[in-house]
């Protein structure tokens, strides 16, 4: 299944099964792009997580401050942030920016507007930085809940403000490093990054107004916010995502570090359920899920645009993650994965699933 979407639905992916700690499937298959000379994909090789950067690093990190007493659940933004106060976001609670009931938009295109307006040189300076914050604060929040990078932009804000460091520093020293796991988040200044990452990268796309991402964020708004946002910026490869996801089941199951456990639980259930998003994470939509017709009850887990995701069975410690570029797929083309994805997340419930 995985060689026939070689070039069909993306260039190159991973996979990867698991019980737990314990590897039950892994693959690699394809190239880092659709060039011919491009390397080919590895375990080693690192994907722009795209969106799993919002359960894996910020809803992570809120885990962490949660247990710790540093924020609540029910404090607002402006509790955190008092220069919000005077705008609708500031009364935005934590817990509804992370099930995306807070009522703010979706997505607004303010990297677009700024690499219109200045090239990639833009990236990673304080003027787009104010630039972002500034238009985050005057939002409002009528919207009907929906699913928003916007709330998860202001998350990282805060996780900043609370931490009294960067997001990514942060997301080393709570996460990464504890955990012995190469993800990371890759800085970017004047379009280039700072520090290119020690492992081979997939490729993502071509754009008009930022030529080949390659080693980048793809996600216009992070890459201007200089690689590092609460919504997009995390690199890693299957392995290393397993790395984190498997310290969650132990969290979940056995009260380990560095994730605690009864803050694990409450973020997995659905005592905070919206839609069908609970604290961080998201679950299947009924009758038309990327996880398939047949997967277990009780599953969390996230998509992100790049062509990545992953499901987790917490009950069982059944999980899977596939991370593939298949925004580097033929544009014509590169919308496959909806249709792939239940296809195969069913093939793995069939394989692996038993009595689940």
């Amino acid at each position: 299944m995985m060689n026939q979407a070689v070039g069909r639905v993306f260039p190159g992916a991973q996979l990867l099964v698991f019980l737990s700690h314990r590897v039950l499937y892994e693959g690699c298959w394809g190239r880092q792009g659709r060039a011919a000379n491009m390397p080919r994909i590895t375990p080693d090789t690192a994907f722009d997580l795209a969106s799993l950067t919002k359960p894996m690093a910020t809803a992570a990190l809120a885990m962490i401050l949660v247990d710790q007493g540093v924020w609540g659940l029910e404090q607002t933004l402006g509790d955190i942030m008092p220069e919000t106060r005077q705008s609708p976001v500031g009364e935005a609670r934590i817990r509804a920016l992370l099930n995306h009931s807070s009522g703010l938009p979706a997505w607004r295109p303010w990297g677009q507007e700024l690499l219109g307006r200045h090239s990639v040189d833009i990236a990673g300076t304080g003027y787009a930085r104010s630039y972002i914050i500034k238009r985050l604060y005057s939002q409002t929040l009528d919207t009907p809940p929906v699913y928003s990078d916007l709330g998860y932009m202001l998350l990282g804000l805060a996780i900043e403000r609370v931490t009294n460091t960067s997001l990514d520093r942060a997301f080393y020293r709570e996460i990464a490093v504890p955990l012995h796991a190469d993800l990371s988040f890759v800085r970017v200044t004047a379009g280039q990054p700072d520090k290119p990452l020690p492992m081979p990268v997939a490729a993502a796309r071509e754009t008009s107004l930022r030529g080949m991402i390659h080693g980048v964020v793809d996600d216009d708004n992070a890459f201007v916010l200089g690689g590092v946002a609460g919504h997009a910026g995390l690199f890693g490869s299957a392995r290393q995502v397993h790395r984190l996801l498997a310290a969650w089941l132990d969290a979940f199951l056995r009260d380990t570090k560095p994730f605690p456990g009864r803050t694990v639980r409450e973020f997995w259930s659905g005592a905070h359920r919206a839609g069908t998003f609970v604290l961080g994470f998201d679950t299947p939509t009924p009758g038309g899920s990327s996880a398939g017709r047949n997967y277990p009850s009780g599953l969390v887990g996230h998509l992100g645009f790049t062509g990545t995701s992953f499901w987790l069975h917490p009950q069982s410690g059944l999980g899977v993650i596939l991370l593939t570029n298949r925004v580097n797929q033929d544009p014509k083309d590169n919308t496959g994965i909806r249709s792939f994805r239940p296809l195969l997340h069913d093939l793995v419930w069939q394989t692996f699933g038993g009595d689940l």
